[in-house]
């Protein structure tokens, strides 16, 4: 018999395998801008800088190219008696004066008024005249108004003024009648008073007058008939005022 082969089955030992090394990824560290704004990631450019001619953006400009003079002047301010030319400056002096000028011819007028306003104070309201009469228990108080055709808001603030203030004149003088007028410098009379000007006015109208419905109400009976009478007065106050 042929001899038995063996099969016989040999373990060889296993040959061990170094796992490779891990590399790390390289991060190169973010290089923050110099003079970078925190929370700005944008770089803002330099912006170029020019030197235009001043005169040809003005040359240029399409408003002032259609802009015209207007030498008119407006038929409801104070100024339109006035027949020699004054400036913005020169027509507020124009008011304050006519307002102290009427004040004087009130008092001589009428011996019973007594002036009795106080000097401005800041943060107050301001009354523009101011009188009181002890024989009668009345006192006067009124606006004296240079223009009263005035913008929406201005209009409101002039009548709420006056409201007030007749308000706190009457909680003052207890026992007196009080009576506020708003008087419109540029008209001798109040019917000459627009009416589309006089209804923005509708809550103080009764207390909206003319010159000569302000004396009158004073107890002055003085009358102004025309419209020529009382200009020729205002422009000898302008020429004394400014020597003209």
């Amino acid at each position: 018999m042929p001899p038995k082969k063996l099969n016989i089955k040999v373990k060889l030992p296993m040959k061990h395998i170094e796992p490779e090394p891990q590399v790390e990824p390289i991060v190169k560290p973010e290089i923050e801008p110099e003079n970078e704004p925190e929370n700005d990631p944008q770089v803002i450019p330099t912006p170029v800088v020019c030197n235009p001619d001043f005169k040809s953006i003005i040359d240029e400009c399409t408003y002032v190219k259609n802009c015209v003079s207007n030498n008119e002047k407006d038929e409801l301010s104070f100024s339109y008696l006035i027949n020699i030319t004054l400036s913005q400056s020169d027509c507020i002096k124009l008011g304050h004066g006519v307002e102290k000028v009427l004040k004087n011819y009130i008092i001589k007028a009428n011996p019973l008024l007594k002036d009795i306003k106080r000097p401005n104070k800041k943060g107050k309201r301001e009354k523009d005249h101011l009188f009181k009469d002890d024989t009668n228990k009345i006192i006067y108080y009124a606006e004296i108004k240079t223009n009263i055709r005035l913008d929406t808001e201005k209009d409101k603030s002039t009548i709420d003024k006056c409201i007030q203030n007749k308000k706190e004149l009457e909680k003052k003088y207890k026992g007196y009648q009080v009576k506020m007028f708003c008087v419109s410098c540029r008209h001798y009379s109040k019917n000459i008073i627009p009416i589309s000007v006089g209804k923005k006015y509708e809550r103080i109208s009764d207390n909206l007058v003319g010159i000569n419905e302000y004396l009158n109400g004073l107890n002055i009976p003085h009358k102004y008939d025309s419209e020529d009478t009382y200009k020729d007065h205002m422009n000898y106050l302008a020429k004394k005022m400014f020597k003209k």
